[in-house]
């Protein structure tokens, strides 16, 4: 009815943005229901951006621009859906990918950090300690070692085969 049809420029747009819904599930109460969708949306883009290019966001700033939202939209409907800000998370997809680029590169540190979206070495350094606990030298040396300890044998002998 009406609804639907006020509706109907927005539903075309989150229809473009790959959410589907029908006016049959729609009603004049349902307006947050909406809400709730678009806002979801966008978390599920900001994700998205955030793994594809951990590299290359500069910030929070920049990914809500991208979105084309505020800031503090972008922080509290992010926070809400998934319990961590857009900057921490971005953090840690950075953290992730340098783990990976410590154990299976021998890139300098420097280099490591600007891949992965860090400004420099010693901002590296400190992100890294500050989430794992532990310095990326430490955690690259833990790491590496443990993959070239000797696997523990355990021999068991079947006493019928010797009788």
């Amino acid at each position: 009815g009406q609804y639907c049809n006020s509706y109907r420029h927005t539903l075309a747009h989150l229809s473009y943005r790959g959410v589907v819904l029908s006016c049959q599930n729609l009603g004049w109460h349902h307006h947050t229901r909406l809400e709730a969708v678009i806002a979801s949306q966008v978390i599920i883009d900001a994700v998205r951006l955030i793994k594809e290019n951990y590299a290359n966001v500069y910030g929070v700033e920049e990914l809500a621009a991208t979105l084309k939202i505020s800031k503090s939209h972008l922080v509290r409907e992010f926070f809400k859906h998934t319990g961590t800000t857009p900057g921490k998370y971005l953090t840690s997809v950075r953290i992730d990918a340098v783990k990976q680029l410590l154990t299976q590169t021998s890139l300098p540190l420097n280099t490591i950090a600007l891949q992965t979206g860090f400004s420099g070495d010693n901002y590296l350094c400190k992100a890294f300690k500050k989430v794992t606990g532990e310095t990326p030298m430490a955690y690259k040396s833990r790491v590496i070692s443990s993959q070239y300890l000797p696997n523990q044998l355990t021999l068991t002998v079947d006493p019928d085969v010797y009788t």
